[in-house]
């Protein structure tokens, strides 16, 4: 037997020291990618901005964290930092859920699965706050497991006696758990949805409709809303439909499907893969027939596995949502599932259960690692040919980028600089003309299912592609004539002023003021100043001399 009965905190350290070690292994070697780059730029600002204000639609948790690791260093090691630090603690607390609800070997598996699952390592090595959120909810499942396993009544109301002790722990880790997951990302509302599902379920059919218990779980859930609200508004905006995500397509059930087996599954393997996702599904079923007897239980394990990312989809009927970064929680519950599916078999079905398991998933973590798949857009070497070009061009006044988030990994890297030109990024609707905000891979015959952003200059235009060392492969001579040189024309256009010398700002800006483009609003981001200008006619260009001759070597 793998899992031996007598060691079990033994055979968790291994695990815990395998998953750190697993999402330590090249945590620096990808550049920062738009998102990340984003993360080090709001956790700069100041406390008061950070938790008083709309900035983004993400919670002030994860940047607040952030913000103190950032003084330590500012690499991409460090900053990913906190992210491998919550995936790690996520694994014992995977196994403290697994043990409630079947015993050691039930958390031992849930927690191997945890460790070896490659979209959770993947997660736990990106500068985002998915990892965070995902061990919130983890510490909010402990104490929902504990009310619903823990709490034991007879027919008797002499020996009605309530086990105050876990009761009082579960609403204390629920609590927590749950708070401090809304105040990380804002899909833990489904979270706490399923919760309330859970809840009722288990009042009704297993709690005899005690008043007390009920009496408990509303003060505590009223406690969580009043201490989240002051961040409600910003929930609303976004569900609602504010245009911060109008990027994003809602995927067909099809394709949605196919995200969730990626991120419950073993998503990196390609041969074969449906099949063992359909086998994987199995699993999860009949570790909640096995649960049968704890229905409560199953049903919310059944309920973070599956319905929570059918939900997260339906929400995005009316705001899109859907991504693998939204339904990465869904993995608390598969692991469970599957720890609870194999603890019940017998015999030589656990060992080659497990080591198939563990096989297939190493394997895709392999590949992950092997792929480069953590390289969402190699910005590090985009910036370096950036960096040469203005090298080679003492005239240049300014860079110009085709969408003002693609000056934020441009600002990471050039944080060391003590002079940096004017950034300037047009905001053009999606279908401006000569805008091309995003080009497919496919266009290039690269991989179709990633995409990169375009930088323009004056002369050529470029895609900053993952994995192209050579940054003459970043050229696109594949494109039409009339989409690489035709003249665009914008309405809006944000420019970015970071240590640019005084002469310079003055000189850009009477240029743009002669090209007929106003000042529509400033403010300052991280001690940097960002005017963002609007066009008096039709269609503004910009001048011909500003911007970079940016050429590769």
């Amino acid at each position: 037997m793998i899992f031996g009965r007598r060691s079990p905190i033994l055979a968790l350290a291994v695990l815990t020291i395998a998953g750190g070690a697993l999402r330590l292994w090249q945590l620096g070697a990808a550049s920062l990618w738009l998102d990340e780059a984003a993360s080090v730029q709001f956790a700069g600002l100041p406390w008061s901005v950070l938790w008083l204000s709309g900035y983004d639609n993400a919670p002030p948790l994860y940047y607040s964290l952030l913000k103190l690791v950032l003084r330590f260093g500012d690499g991409e090691a460090v900053i990913r930092l906190p992210s491998v630090l919550f995936g790690v603690l996520t694994i014992p607390v995977i196994y403290w859920a697994g043990r409630l609800i079947a015993g050691p070997r039930a958390g031992l598996t849930a927690a191997l699965y945890l460790t070896l699952s490659a979209a959770h390592v993947e997660y736990s090595q990106e500068a985002r706050g998915y990892s965070l959120l995902v061990f919130a909810l983890s510490i909010a499942l402990v104490g929902l497991l504990l009310l619903l396993t823990q709490r034991r009544f007879t027919r008797s109301a002499a020996a009605t006696r309530p086990v105050r002790q876990p009761e009082v722990a579960g609403l204390v880790l629920y609590a927590s758990g749950i708070l401090a997951a809304l105040y990380t990302n804002n899909i833990a509302v489904i979270f706490v949805f399923i919760a309330q599902l859970a809840f009722v379920y288990h009042w009704v059919m297993r709690a005899r409709c005690d008043r007390t218990l009920a009496a408990h779980w509303l003060l505590t859930n009223g406690l969580v809303f009043l201490l989240w609200l002051p961040w409600l508004h910003v929930v609303l905006t976004q569900l609602l439909g504010d245009g911060s995500m109008a990027w994003l397509a809602q995927p067909s059930a099809t394709k949605a499907a196919r995200i969730w087996s990626h991120v419950v599954g073993f998503g990196y393997i390609g041969l074969g893969r449906p099949w063992f996702n359909l086998a994987l599904c199995l699993l999860f079923l009949y570790g909640a027939f096995r649960l049968r007897r704890q229905p409560s239980v199953a049903l919310l394990l059944l309920c973070v596995a599956i319905l929570g990312p059918f939900l997260v989809w339906l929400v995005g009927l009316l705001h899109p949502l859907y991504m693998d970064r939204t339904i990465i929680w869904s993995l608390l519950g598969s692991a469970l599932l599957a720890g609870a599916g194999i603890d019940a078999m017998q015999g030589w079905k656990v060992t080659a259960l497990i080591l198939a398991m563990a096989v297939l998933a190493t394997s895709s973590v392999v590949t992950y690692h092997a792929t480069g798949a953590a390289e969402n857009s190699d910005w590090r070497t985009g910036y370096a040919a950036w960096q040469r070009g203005l090298a080679s061009d003492a005239s240049a006044q300014a860079a110009i980028f085709c969408s003002p988030p693609a000056v934020l990994p441009i600002l990471y890297y050039a944080r060391h600089r003590t002079a940096l030109p004017p950034l300037l990024a047009w905001g053009a609707g999606a279908h401006g003309e000569g805008t091309a905000l995003i080009l497919d891979r496919s266009m290039t015959g690269a991989d179709p299912g990633r995409r990169d952003w375009l930088a323009q200059a004056p002369h050529d235009l470029f895609l900053w592609k993952r994995g192209a060392a050579d940054a003459r492969k970043k050229l696109l001579p594949a494109l039409p004539e009339q989409a690489r040189w035709r003249q665009p024309v914008w309405d809006r256009l944000d420019v970015t002023f970071a240590h640019a010398p005084s002469p310079i700002r003055s000189s850009l800006k009477a240029a743009l003021d002669q090209a007929g483009w106003r000042p529509r609003e400033s403010m300052r981001f991280n001690g940097k100043e960002i005017v963002s200008y609007a066009c008096t006619g039709d269609g503004c260009q910009l001048p011909g001399h500003v911007g970079p001759a940016v050429s590769p070597p």
